[in-house]
């Protein structure tokens, strides 16, 4: 199996398998149920290796300090990481079962079989169980990442219609997602938000924050960090409106309005040449005259808006501070990672916290769920003993949480007589696409926390630094499958743009792939040439190559339908071109 990184973190067998008394197997993994569902993917994985019914299968629900540390559930990775690792943990469980079975039959390990579980053996008949063999015991050995793993062509499981884990509870309205927790001596919360970014509180009403207080409602303030809680919700939300009404804002120097595409090329930035992929600490080169065998050179300009996650359901959390313990129950698509900065940001020690993983709205990219888990551990933190449900409102979670940051891609590319891209340039300019709270040196981890920079202590917000991997952050895509002559190539990280944001589905790749194909929708007009077979000529993958004319075959690229004289359809290439430009 390919080289894994979830094995190498937690390499024992006893971290990603539990065989429970009642037969059941419990599966751990790192990688959290965000819509995609994983969760089923995974039990169909450890149900095939495993020989056990798909229906005894469960998947844990993430929890620090018991599941695997498998970093952040991003990037289209899970199948990759934790299916691998669960398929190579469930191979490596199976194996030692049947081990386990021989011994305790009396049997060679070849005359055994299994089915749901149930060991037999074809020459005696005797049969053991896995929860017998498994007893009480751990397994207390490590995963053999070269377990031997089922043949596909023996698949009973995997391929085979399953329904998804969770469905009946979300299409029938059960419980099921971190807003719908109860605990006893639950308090609801609810933050109260600054005008903008920029605003800070300069002084609570003290009357009103009485009156709130007398109605039982509890008022939290943290410099300018400010929740209210109670028993009752409805009291919470209200309590809250009175309260932002009747506070004093120092609005600073508000946000100005700004044309946000003329920002993106005028602001501050730093700009590094991007070379197969990766960017260079190098000096960005000006832009080239077009060579002088050009017979014709197009420049174009692409941009994308700041987008919103738009979830169906705010982010929320849950937080319980017990003596020296807090416990945050966060639909994080980082768990672990979300515990490191909140131990740095909290002042605690990482022992002392918890997070578990509770589905919320699905998502493709940083929301919210991370920033409603700080609010939550401050307000329980400042009331504890109390479980706090905090949930953002709908103006919290598009107002506040983390944009998909706008883009504008200036292309500039000429072609020759003959048709062929003889240079082509491509400037992308965007914020960052990496906010997620990361432990890193220099208090990173707390810095990418919204509310830690309202505390009284607040924290400086994070300058970001260019992701220097390759095809990440927004240089994904940049450099075009194409193969092109004379490539320039550069990513323009800008400064102090106005929105707050990170990572959202592809991250630059969407807006750089768009602006790369529309431009060569251009370039093969320009040169009198079908988009399809401009194309071709300038791949060499032949991967990339067979897919783009497959494509075009099945969508019957250049022909229509026209009549004969007998009435009857049939398809005719219609497609004309203008002839080549010599010059522009």
């Amino acid at each position: 199996m390919p080289d894994s990184n979830s094995l190498k973190k937690s390499p024992s067998l006893d971290k990603w398998i539990s065989i429970v008394s009642d037969g059941r197997v419990l599966i751990h993994t790192g990688k959290v149920d965000i819509g995609q569902r994983i969760s089923t993917a995974l039990a169909m994985i450890a149900a095939e290796e495993l020989d056990v019914d798909i229906s005894r299968i469960d998947i844990a629900r993430t929890e620090t300090g018991v599941d695997p540390d498998e970093g952040i559930t991003s990037g289209s990775n899970s199948m990759e990481e934790a299916g691998n690792a669960v398929r190579a943990a469930s191979a490596t469980a199976r194996r030692h079962l049947l081990s386990l079975a021989a011994d305790a039959l009396g049997v060679d390990v070849s005359t055994l079989e299994i089915s749901d579980g149930l060991i037999q053996s074809r020459g005696t008949n005797l049969s053991v169980t896995y929860p017998e063999l498994a007893g009480d015991q751990t397994f207390g050995i490590d995963v053999d990442p070269e377990a031997p793993v089922k043949d596909p062509a023996t698949y009973g499981v995997v391929g085979k219609p399953v329904v998804t884990r969770g469905l009946t509870e979300i299409v029938t309205g059960q419980p099921h997602f971190v807003q719908d927790m109860k605990m006893p001596g639950m308090l609801h919360a609810r933050i109260v938000r600054p005008p903008h970014y920029k605003a800070r509180l300069k002084s609570l009403d003290d009357s009103a924050a009485e009156r709130i207080t007398d109605n039982g409602c509890e008022v939290v303030r943290d410099g300018s960090f400010l929740a209210v809680a109670s028993a009752d919700e409805f009291a919470a939300v209200k309590a809250a409106e009175r309260l932002f009404e009747s506070s004093d804002w120092d609005l600073g120097e508000g946000l100005e309005p700004q044309d946000i595409f003329e920002r993106l090329v005028t602001n501050e930035r730093v700009s590094l040449p991007v070379v197969d992929g990766v960017p260079q600490k190098e000096v960005v080169k000006p832009l080239a005259s077009p060579p002088g065998d050009a017979a014709a050179t197009l420049k174009a300009r692409y941009e994308k808006p700041y987008l919103m996650h738009g979830s169906i359901g705010p982010s929320a959390a849950v937080a319980l501070a017990d003596g020296d313990k807090l416990t945050v129950w966060s639909h994080s698509q980082g768990v672990y990672v979300l515990r490191a900065s909140l131990s740095e940001a909290l002042g605690m020690e990482i022992e002392d916290l918890t997070v578990i993983h509770v589905p919320g709205s699905g998502c493709y990219g940083h929301n919210g769920a991370d920033d409603a888990a700080v609010d939550a551990a401050l307000i329980a933190l400042a009331i504890p003993g109390k479980p706090i449900l905090l949930k953002w409102t709908r103006e919290d979670e598009h107002a506040w949480e983390p944009y998909a940051s706008c883009m504008a891609m200036d292309l500039t590319a000429s072609i020759d007589g003959d048709g062929k891209v003889i240079a082509w340039s491509q400037d992308t300019y965007s914020d960052t696409y990496g906010m997620r709270p990361r432990p890193e040196p220099g208090g990173a981890g707390p810095a990418r926390l919204l509310a830690m920079q309202y505390r009284e202590e607040a924290v400086t917000p994070l300058v970001p630094q260019p992701n220097m991997s390759r095809h990440a952050g927004l240089h994904r895509n940049l450099d075009p499958l194409y193969s092109f002559e004379n490539k320039r190539l550069v990513k323009n990280l800008v400064r102090d743009l106005p929105l707050r944001t990170s990572a959202l589905r592809t991250l630059g790749a969407f807006a750089n792939v768009f602006a790369i194909e529309s431009f060569m929708d251009e370039l093969a007009e320009e040169a009198g040439i079908d988009p399809v077979t401009f194309r071709l000529n300038h791949l060499e993958d032949q991967r990339a190559k067979e897919v783009l004319q497959a494509a075009a075959d099945k969508l019957g690229w250049g022909l229509r339908c026209q009549k004969d004289e007998d009435g009857a359809l049939h398809l005719r290439n219609t497609k004309t071109f203008k002839p080549m430009p010599r010059s522009r």
